[in-house]
């Protein structure tokens, strides 16, 4: 969606992919980033923090019409969104082993891998839906920010039911 988003407001396609080039090295960096600050961070607070910063990516990607987003802007939405995009693959086997203590965490992971891949299935066309009703990609990664934080609110209300459900459980066995 991104070459897209920069093609539609005509930049070339050359244009678009040395803009899109970084993003490879941006998630490599994002993961050796990831796995030490969610050593030393509770999950709950770091899904917070980088889907916040995934947000950030897509509203900076929003604004890929502005008169002002050049390839700098292109390369700082794709550093953020390396660097928040973990919390969406790697944080998906943190979140059950955090959220299942004494539980199904293989379960978790299956049911939290369905409904990421439930969500690129329905966002996507609802993306190519909007940019074909506007004629650019803006408004899809305005709709992917808004996501992003409903996710973050999603994580905390999940860390709050685990959370609970981890009380009750030990209060069975004391």
């Amino acid at each position: 969606v991104r070459t897209l988003a920069f093609t539609s407001v005509g930049w070339s396609a050359a244009k678009a992919a040395i803009a899109l080039s970084s993003y490879g090295l941006c998630v490599i960096i994002g993961k050796l980033i990831y796995g030490p600050v969610t050593d030393k961070v509770p999950m709950r607070k770091c899904a917070v923090f980088f889907f916040l910063v995934i947000a950030v990516s897509h509203v900076l990607l929003g604004m890929t019409g502005a008169g002002w987003f050049n390839e700098f802007w292109a390369h700082t939405a794709n550093f953020l969104y390396g660097l928040g995009g973990p919390v969406c693959t790697i944080g998906l086997s943190l979140y059950g082993y955090e959220m299942c203590k004494n539980g199904d965490t293989t379960g978790w992971i299956r049911n939290y891998t369905v409904v990421y891949n439930v969500g690129a299935l329905v966002f996507n066309p609802i993306a190519g839906a909007l940019a074909d009703a506007t004629g650019n990609y803006s408004a899809a990664f305005f709709m992917f920010a808004g996501t992003a934080v409903v996710a973050a609110v999603c994580a905390q209300i999940a860390y709050s039911g685990a959370y609970k459900r981890y009380l009750m459980n030990h209060k069975k066995e004391q």
